[in-house]
């Protein structure tokens, strides 16, 4: 089984992964790998790969570069379109806009959820040393 989140962190993996190709040799695989890898995202909801993401304790809006889209209010922009895809008819709650904010920034409710996903993050590091943390660092150099 895989989370939506995985998903998409495993696709900006490889993009990047098969970006670092330059030989000669490889230039038409990259090439080639890099279009069906951006076929595959064109055709998929992508707001709910990224939402899910965002979602994550572990990672919320670090991985993607600082676009407007990462805002507090692009995600809440975001947040509120898969609402409304996943509750049709239902009205946007009063209390989402601050849940939104209190995710992002830590308060309220999560104000414990940063030591919380520390501490299982370093306990989960401690028995595996899982591969996407080798390029956790070039994610953030991702658009989508």
């Amino acid at each position: 089984h895989i989370r939506p989140d995985q998903i998409l962190l495993i696709f900006a993996m490889l993009y990047i992964r098969f970006g670092e190709f330059c030989g000669q040799d490889e230039a038409t695989m990259r090439a080639a790998m890099l279009v069906a890898i951006e076929a595959r995202w064109e055709k998929v909801d992508q707001d709910v790969f990224i939402g899910a993401v965002i979602l994550n304790p572990f990672h919320k809006t670090r991985p993607f570069k600082p676009l407007q889209i990462f805002t507090v209010g692009g995600t809440f922009t975001l947040l509120s379109r898969l609402w409304k895809h996943f509750f049709p008819g239902e009205e946007l709650p009063i209390w989402f806009w601050r849940e939104i904010q209190d995710y992002l920034s830590q308060a309220g409710d999560f104000a414990q959820m940063h030591a919380y996903a520390t501490q299982i993050s370093q306990d989960a590091e401690s028995r595996v040393r899982p591969y996407h943390l080798l390029y956790h660092n070039k994610l953030s150099e991702f658009s989508v």
